[in-house]
């Protein structure tokens, strides 16, 4: 049960209805989850953030800025830094086999 009433949660459940894992349950996409976790501020939902953009590819990074852009362009900076963080943490993003 998700019990927050923000403005982008009915495009994340919809989203989630076409992004599903192998056992064939809906997935939040990598954006949204990354803008609830820093929605939500707690320290180690900044560190999994960093660990998640650190391995992302520029498409996925692209989604995430792009969903900031709309719903939190306030946080674009503090976005950025944390894709920074994440990037010299884990190194450059590999390609997928």
């Amino acid at each position: 049960m998700v019990e927050m009433a923000e403005p982008w949660l009915p495009g994340a459940f919809e989203e989630a209805q076409q992004n599903r894992d192998c056992q064939g349950l809906p997935v939040l996409p990598l954006a949204y989850l990354v803008l609830m976790k820093f929605q939500a501020g707690r320290v180690y939902d900044l560190v999994d953030i960093t660990r998640m953009l650190g391995q992302a590819g520029e498409r996925a990074l692209d989604d995430v800025r792009q969903l900031f852009a709309r719903y939190s362009p306030e946080e674009q900076e503090d976005l950025d830094s944390l894709i920074q963080l994440g990037r010299m943490k884990m190194g450059p993003p590999q390609p997928l086999r």
